[in-house]
């Protein structure tokens, strides 16, 4: 088994391979369990049956309840000040999901759906008009627009750890971005990132604000944030199951330092169980004294 949650995908993913005898199941959904505790509810995108010297195998691909929004399209249409209730009516009960957290907020001005967009993007986009944090879906079935509580993960001996490395990414740093703000005027408007730069990153990006309200400079922001957070990472892999989520916050070894986890992957094998968990790390943090 092999189940990834990442901070960059609305949808957890997992892939699953299991002994068969007898007839074969359509597999529709999968839930996994840790404890009683659902760790990954989602439905099926693949299974494939596989005949080898050991008997029958067969592996399943599926996704969390997310994948729902990114493989609909929406219908597109202009929305005046649309509320919450009224998307989730229209919009995301009809496709199976049960409630939402967050109140009924009210759009600030118009939703433009264009043809092509996701139910994801529309969700994600409204939420970004009302000021909101990313969206995330629950086990069951909920959509959260309020945020999420980040928790504090602590390693220490209880959980022996297997490896600990550190990855410089230099190609994740955004050096510069022109943009353009106005249809009379070219790319002016230009913002340079100093981190890029100390690094040595040189990776050049230009945004149309003019034709594209949401390529604004604060979005360009995000863009250059983005890239400078997935600079320097640390990945250590535990022995056994991690309860965590992306977004906590990750202490090695009681050293002090706090690290932001940006993807968690839970793998079951011949080996046991084993979790691998990918943090944002600090450019001036040695690794080695967590050895």
């Amino acid at each position: 088994m092999n189940l990834v949650s990442s901070s960059d995908a609305p949808a957890d993913s997992l892939r699953i391979t299991f002994a068969l005898s007898g007839d074969i199941p359509v597999v529709y959904s999968v839930r996994v369990q840790n404890g009683g505790d659902t760790v990954f509810f989602g439905y099926a995108d693949e299974q494939t049956e596989t005949v080898c010297g050991s008997g029958v195998l067969l592996t399943v691909k599926a996704r969390s309840l997310a994948a729902v929004l990114l493989d609909n399209e929406a219908c597109p249409q202009v929305y005046c000040l649309p509320t919450m209730e009224m998307l989730f009516q229209r919009h995301f009960r009809p496709l199976g999901f049960e409630g939402y957290t967050g109140g009924d907020r009210v759009c600030r001005g118009d939703l433009v759906i264009s043809k092509g967009m996701s139910e994801w993007q529309v969700l994600s986009r409204f939420c970004r008009s009302c000021g909101l944090e990313e969206p995330w879906v629950t086990h069951d079935g909920i959509i959260v627009t309020d945020g999420r509580q980040a928790d504090t993960v602590f390693l220490d001996g209880a959980s022996p750890r297997l490896r600990l490395s550190r990855t410089v990414r230099r190609n994740a740093l955004i050096s510069d971005i022109y943009i353009r703000t106005s249809k009379a005027d070219g790319y002016a408007y230009h913002m340079e990132n100093d981190h890029a730069r100390e690094n040595k990153g040189l990776r050049i990006r230009y945004l149309n604000a003019a034709d594209d309200f949401r390529r604004s400079p604060a979005y360009a922001k995000k863009m250059m944030d983005a890239g400078n957070s997935a600079y320097i990472t640390c990945t250590v892999q535990v022995g056994g199951i991690i309860s965590c989520r992306t977004g906590d916050r990750l202490v090695i070894g009681g050293q002090g330092e706090s690290f932001i986890i940006r993807e968690l992957r839970y793998i079951l094998g011949r080996d046991g169980e084993m979790t691998v968990i990918t943090a944002e790390v600090e450019n001036n943090v040695d690794i080695k004294k967590y050895g």
